[in-house]
């Protein structure tokens, strides 16, 4: 490939000669990855409210965006893990397990997965489950074995491709989540420890108004997103004066587990970088557009997710289960940019996709049918020259060497 040129053809309407039926299956196929990585990842609020008129005041419409952006998942599993691996032995509890998946909303201070709210809302479980792990016939387990079957189906599917035992997959409608989908292999980590068997006292009572208090606390000290903006790291204050069963962010074990959690991402931006730019290693051509952008769309994403996550876990670990940046107008702005790329992107496939002789789905030109429909017959045997391959109507020339 010539290196002056763009690896990606223009945009190429290709769909019209598919089936509303069909449509309704790719688009079920399109859905399914980010359905259940946001069903499995973002936790129903608890809302706590400590005043005695009953008025609560739950969050507007754009507080609730950045829980969807797969960052914030990825910080909270992240979280829940560390947090399991720094409290000390014989601290955790099926109470303490239930305060560290829970979302906690203030009214005055917002979202707050902190260590001191988690630790002074135990008391004030209503409902908690009954092990300190999660059971293998919970519904989180279920979502835990969902997501982590569809991203080693993506991890599968690309090694066998790049190894050459596959070919590897178009950038169809039907696949365009693939990447969301390979994240769900990050929640193998906390799978151990999650769950939604839990309910709080979050009225007038006493309960809320000690966890308000505690939000206070870590609010006051750095616990929620204020020492982003600080100019020095302000996270070991976080449980100061909060009687807190963890260690600090300092834990040995605590470290190497960070640092091993973001690998899996870390080690897929080459892979992303080399198919967003052009070279010689697209052996297989240039690509569609849908595929370009789709690869240009994970890289960018997959570094700003690893920028993001090892700024807050270098600064001061991951002692919130809720991202510190969760309140930040940067990103919330930042979310909605993530849908909006991915849904254009989304719109982009569906124009450019076809279906091929035999049976799958692509976003590639018909000259690439050789490569993802293998051993059909216009394949070309004990051939040396340029030949003109028909295959219901002219795809055009071909040089071939075997």
């Amino acid at each position: 490939m010539d290196w002056s040129s763009p690896p990606f053809y223009p945009l190429t309407p290709q769909s019209s000669q598919i089936p509303f039926s069909e449509w309704i299956t790719l688009l079920t196929l399109c859905l399914a990855p980010i359905i259940a990585h946001i069903a499995a990842g973002v936790p129903q609020p608890t809302y706590l409210n400590p005043r005695s008129d009953h008025h609560q005041h739950k969050p507007a419409w754009h507080n609730h965006l950045p829980h969807y952006n797969p960052i914030s998942i990825l910080h909270r599993y992240a979280a829940i893990t560390d947090r399991r691996i720094r409290c000390l032995p014989g601290s955790w509890s099926p109470a303490l397990m239930a305060a560290s998946n829970a979302l906690f909303w203030t009214e005055s201070h917002g979202w707050d997965g902190s260590e001191a709210v988690a630790s002074s809302c135990v008391a004030h479980l209503m409902h908690a489950p009954k092990r300190a792990h999660a059971s293998l016939l919970s519904w989180e387990s279920v979502k835990t074995a969902v997501v982590t079957l569809q991203g080693v189906q993506v991890v599968w599917l690309f090694a066998a491709g790049f190894a050459g035992r596959e070919r590897l997959p178009s950038f169809a409608v039907d696949m365009i989540a693939f990447p969301v989908a390979v994240l769900g292999i990050l929640r193998v980590w906390p799978a151990c420890w999650l769950t939604d068997d839990y309910a709080f006292g979050g009225g007038v009572h006493g309960g809320a108004r000690a966890c308000v208090d505690a939000a206070t606390v870590s609010a006051a000290e750095g616990g929620l997103d204020d020492w982003f903006r600080a100019g020095q790291d302000e996270r070991g204050k976080l449980l100061k004066g909060v009687d807190g069963p963890f260690r600090g962010s300092g834990y040995w074990p605590s470290r190497v587990f960070r640092v091993v959690f973001i690998l899996p991402l870390v080690g897929l931006l080459p892979v992303g970088v080399l198919t967003a730019l052009p070279g010689p290693w697209h052996r297989t051509g240039r690509m569609s557009m849908t595929a370009y952008l789709g690869a240009l769309l994970s890289t960018v994403n997959l570094l700003v997710a690893v920028g993001i996550y090892a700024y807050y876990a270098a600064r001061g670990g991951c002692r919130s289960t809720v991202i510190p940046c969760i309140s930040k107008a940067w990103y919330k702005v930042l979310t909605a940019l993530f849908w909006i790329a991915w849904f254009g992107l989304a719109v982009v496939s569906a124009i450019e996709t076809r279906r091929t002789p035999c049976g799958k789905y692509s976003t590639a030109r018909e000259h690439m049918d050789a490569y993802h429909c293998p051993g059909t017959e216009f394949e070309v045997l004990s051939f040396v020259g340029t030949c003109q391959g028909v295959l219901g109507k002219s795809i055009g020339l071909y040089n071939v060497s075997t």
